[in-house]
């Protein structure tokens, strides 16, 4: 069994008002990507990584995650019009097999740490499927035709991170039946879900933010000066 990090780096710079994509924005001189992929370069258990980007950036930042030295970096793959496409291409590559266990993390959230990938990859195995989650500090409405339609216990309710960690076959399994169904999740773990399967929780961080706009740029200079 091999554990494989999936970087998706397919997203633009848009919302930032940049030509640049968000994971190749500096905090503190250092690009986004790089953060996410020096914790799995080091993490001892993660064998191999691949990234997944948009065709129009997947040459720059091939290159600045090798002069990162990303040593376990084995694949740059384009990926598809969508997050959930992006990461059907890379849970299908060839040199993934069905018993290896796969993590799929979002670039644009820097601050992952070593716990989190243990018990990402230990519930994967012993559960299937596992995630990163915390728990919300506002109350969260349904609202259904613009009515709300329930309040649900803020102690149920919690934000979804990443990386999840799932086996190879499941996901690959999940992956190819939403295809079928023409049915489409913002993460991973609705995948499984959708398809009868657990999700594990882990805790997540609070520093484990998406970066989205130039605030969050801001609070991310502010976090390195705190975890340093």
């Amino acid at each position: 069994m091999k554990v494989f990090a999936v970087i998706l780096a397919g997203g633009s710079g848009s919302r930032l008002n940049s030509e640049k994509p968000k994971q190749l924005m500096t905090i503190s001189g250092k690009p986004v990507i790089i953060y996410s992929a020096e914790v799995f370069n080091n993490h001892p258990m993660i064998d191999e990584i691949i990234c997944i980007s948009n065709s129009e950036f997947l040459k720059e930042i091939e290159s600045v995650l090798q002069s990162y030295k990303i040593n376990k970096l084995t694949e740059t793959v384009p990926g598809g019009n969508t997050r959930q496409k992006s990461s059907y291409a890379a849970v299908n590559l060839p040199l993934i097999s069905n018993k290896d266990i796969i993590l799929i993390h979002d670039a644009a959230r820097p601050f992952i740490n070593t716990r989190m990938i243990d018990e990402l990859i230990r519930a994967a195995v012993d559960f299937g499927c596992s995630g990163t989650y915390i728990n919300s500090t506002d109350t969260v409405a349904i609202v259904k035709n613009n009515f709300v339609s329930e309040i649900p216990s803020r102690n149920e309710v919690f934000l979804t991170q990443t990386p999840q960690a799932f086996k190879a076959e499941i996901i690959r399994e999940c992956h190819k039946k939403a295809i079928n169904d023409d049915y489409e999740v913002t993460d991973d773990a609705g995948l499984v879900l959708k398809y009868g399967y657990k999700v594990k929780f882990v805790e997540g961080s609070i520093n484990n933010f998406k970066i989205t706009n130039f605030g969050d740029i801001e609070k991310a200079e502010l976090v390195l000066k705190e975890i340093k």
